[in-house]
Formats: structure tokens, C-alpha cells, sequence
């Protein structure tokens, strides 16, 4: 199974490479000053999401590729994914301002089902619920698991094909939500799997994180890879053309 998951992981990044942008290109297109000894594929990656808008680094051309991503971070680059739609009310957390640079973001996810207050299958970190349920914590970090179920449940609201082939992996929270969204996500290497160190029978060992704390690359990673093997191909079969961040939205939201 281990084996296996390398294998996929392998096909995947190299069918990645004939999408958007090319590796060769990345030098010539990104604006960041802090990417040095990075994989060309890291790199590819943040410049993809930068060149769609997604994150646009910390300043200073930074992008800052180990600093962690917060909730509220993390819900402007999804909704950016959908294009910046605009909810029809204001979500109904007492910590989201509803002038904050994040408050459509937030609100448009929870209509949608995406997040959910009460701690279950939406919940962004399950559980908090010692925050209390009309809490939405938009500066706590964002967990490995929480990305995925999140992207899965966004793939699986507009019809996508979310089938995990051949993974099948038990969560460690033992929830089956997490394990469908964990599978998904292992299937199509959108995890950054971290390599260990051969044993004694010759095995190499991937292993997930996934309560661990998502670091902005983890998150460009993802959502660059998401893009190119999703978003595209749904939106040209839709005939969308979508605007992306608003100047509005780019400024507010400052350097995420």
C-alpha cells in the first residue's frame, strides 16, 4: 500500500507538469525572494497561485513558504477558488466582523455547507467546541485534515469525481468524513506526504500529518494541484469565466 501511495504520488506530480505553468518557466514568473533551495515543483506552485490570485505573499517579495495559514486565510483562498462569490447573508459567528477583510469569505463558505459551527463533517478543526458553536476562531491555525475536508466537500458540492481509487486508509479520528476526505486527497498527492527514512527491510515510508498545523506551502501545494486537476477542466466545461479577486477584496484581504 505504501508502494502504492509513492507510486501515485510520483504519476501525479509528473502529470502536473504539462498543466498551467511550466517548471522551466517558474523563475522567469515569480516574485518572491524567499524560494531559494525549493523544489522547481514547490516553486511551480506558488507561482501558480500567485498567478491566479490566490495568495499574493507577505511583502517585501516574501512569500514565506513555512509561516502557518489561518482559518481566516484559508477561507478568502477558497473562496477565491470559486471566483469571489458574494453570500446572500452574513454568517452568524460572533467573532467574524462583517467588516472584516474575511467576513464574505466566511459567510459564503457557510452557506454553502462548507464549515459548520457545530464541530461535524464541515467543521474547519473538529472539534472545538470548548470555543463555543457561534465561534469560528479565524486566527487559529489550519490543521492538514481540516484543508482536505474542506477541498472535498467544495470537489463533492459541484459534482466532481472524489473517488479515492484504490486508497483506503482509516483515519486516526476513527470519522468516516475524515477518512473519505483523507483518502481523496492521498489519491491525488494533494498532501504533501513527508518522507521517512527506509527500515530495516528495505520499505520507504510516506507518511500524512494530519492534524498537523498547514504551512503556506502546504496550502499553495494543494491548492495549486486542486486547480490544475479540477478547477480547470470544471470551469471550462461550464463556460465560466470567473473575475477573480476583486481590487476590493486583493486589499483588504492584505498579504495572505
Amino acid at each position: 500500500m505504501k508502494k502504492l501511495i509513492a507510486g501515485l504520488l510520483c504519476l501525479t506530480i509528473l502529470s502536473l507538469s504539462s498543466n498551467a505553468l511550466a517548471y522551466a518557466n517558474w523563475k522567469e514568473l515569480h516574485r518572491y525572494d524567499d524560494l531559494d533551495g525549493m523544489t522547481n515543483h514547490s516553486c511551480y506552485c506558488i507561482t501558480d497561485v500567485t498567478l491566479r490570485g490566490l495568495m499574493n505573499g507577505r511583502g517585501d517579495n516574501k512569500f514565506c513558504p513555512d509561516d502557518y495559514v489561518t482559518r481566516a486565510e484559508f477561507a478568502v483562498i477558497v473562496w477565491r477558488i470559486a471566483g469571489c462569490p458574494v453570500p446572500s447573508a452574513p454568517a452568524p459567528f460572533v467573532d467574524v466582523e462583517s467588516d472584516s477583510w474575511y467576513a464574505d469569505a466566511v459567510a459564503w463558505l457557510y452557506e454553502n455547507h462548507y464549515i459548520d459551527y457545530l464541530g461535524h463533517i464541515n467543521c474547519l478543526e473538529t472539534p472545538f467546541y470548548w470555543q463555543g458553536e457561534d465561534h469560528f476562531c479565524p486566527d487559529d491555525k489550519l490543521t492538514e485534515l481540516a484543508m482536505a475536508a474542506i477541498f472535498y466537500n467544495f470537489a463533492k458540492s459541484k459534482g466532481m469525481n472524489v473517488n479515492p481509487g484504490l486508497i483506503d486508509i482509516q483515519s486516526s479520528s476513527g470519522e468516516e468524513w475524515a477518512r473519505d476526505a483523507q483518502n481523496w486527497a492521498i489519491s491525488h498527492a494533494f498532501w504533501v506526504l513527508k518522507l521517512q527514512d527506509a527500515n530495516p527491510h528495505g520499505t520507504v515510508n510516506y507518511v500524512y500529518e494530519e492534524y498537523a498545523s498547514a504551512t503556506r506551502l502546504d496550502v499553495a501545494i494543494f491548492a495549486s494541484r486542486f486547480c490544475v486537476q479540477y478547477m480547470d477542466a470544471y470551469e471550462a466545461e461550464q463556460g465560466m469565466l470567473k473575475s477573480g479577486p476583486t481590487v476590493e477584496a486583493d486589499e483588504a484581504s492584505g498579504e495572505i
